[in-house]
Protein backbone atom coordinates (compact mmCIF):
# COMPACT_ATOMS: atom_id res chain seq x y z
CA UNK A 1 0.00 0.00 0.00
CA UNK A 2 1.12 3.25 -1.31
CA UNK A 3 1.67 6.02 1.56
CA UNK A 4 -0.09 9.59 0.97
CA UNK A 5 -1.84 12.00 3.89
CA UNK A 6 -4.00 14.69 3.34
CA UNK A 7 -5.22 17.76 5.45
CA UNK A 8 -7.56 18.22 7.99
CA UNK A 9 -9.71 20.86 5.14
CA UNK A 10 -9.49 17.93 2.82
CA UNK A 11 -10.74 15.09 5.33
CA UNK A 12 -13.54 17.46 5.09
CA UNK A 13 -14.38 17.89 2.03
CA UNK A 14 -14.33 14.22 1.52
CA UNK A 15 -16.58 13.77 3.89
CA UNK A 16 -18.61 16.61 2.47
CA UNK A 17 -18.82 14.77 -1.00
CA UNK A 18 -19.54 11.48 0.42
CA UNK A 19 -22.58 13.27 2.36
CA UNK A 20 -23.35 14.87 -0.89
CA UNK A 21 -23.36 11.47 -2.85
CA UNK A 22 -25.21 9.67 -0.19
CA UNK A 23 -28.54 13.03 -0.33
CA UNK A 24 -28.28 12.84 -4.25
CA UNK A 25 -27.28 9.48 -5.59
CA UNK A 26 -27.53 6.66 -2.62
CA UNK A 27 -24.69 5.13 -0.02
CA UNK A 28 -23.95 2.55 -2.32
CA UNK A 29 -22.43 4.99 -5.28
CA UNK A 30 -21.30 7.62 -2.73
CA UNK A 31 -19.16 4.73 -1.42
CA UNK A 32 -17.90 3.82 -4.77
CA UNK A 33 -16.99 7.31 -5.59
CA UNK A 34 -15.06 7.77 -2.19
CA UNK A 35 -13.29 4.36 -2.25
CA UNK A 36 -12.42 5.48 -5.70
CA UNK A 37 -10.69 8.75 -4.89
CA UNK A 38 -8.81 6.72 -2.07
CA UNK A 39 -7.69 4.29 -4.83
CA UNK A 40 -6.88 7.31 -6.74
CA UNK A 41 -4.35 8.83 -3.84
CA UNK A 42 -2.98 5.15 -3.52
CA UNK A 43 -1.82 5.22 -7.01
CA UNK A 44 -0.10 9.04 -6.81
CA UNK A 45 1.39 7.55 -3.75
CA UNK A 46 3.15 5.24 -5.65
CA UNK A 47 4.23 7.08 -8.57
CA UNK A 48 4.54 10.60 -6.90
CA UNK A 49 7.16 11.54 -9.67
CA UNK A 50 4.26 11.77 -11.59
CA UNK A 51 2.35 13.92 -9.53
CA UNK A 52 4.65 17.18 -8.69
CA UNK A 53 3.19 19.53 -5.84
CA UNK A 54 2.12 22.36 -7.32
CA UNK A 55 3.26 25.12 -4.63
CA UNK A 56 3.98 26.94 -7.36
CA UNK A 57 0.58 27.66 -8.57
CA UNK A 58 -1.35 28.28 -5.19
CA UNK A 59 0.00 30.73 -2.49
CA UNK A 60 -0.53 28.49 0.76
CA UNK A 61 -0.76 25.22 -0.16
CA UNK A 62 1.68 22.73 0.90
Amino acid sequence: MAFYKITEQAAEDLASIHYFGVVHFGSTLADTYVDGLGKRFEQIGRASELYPAIEHVMAGTG
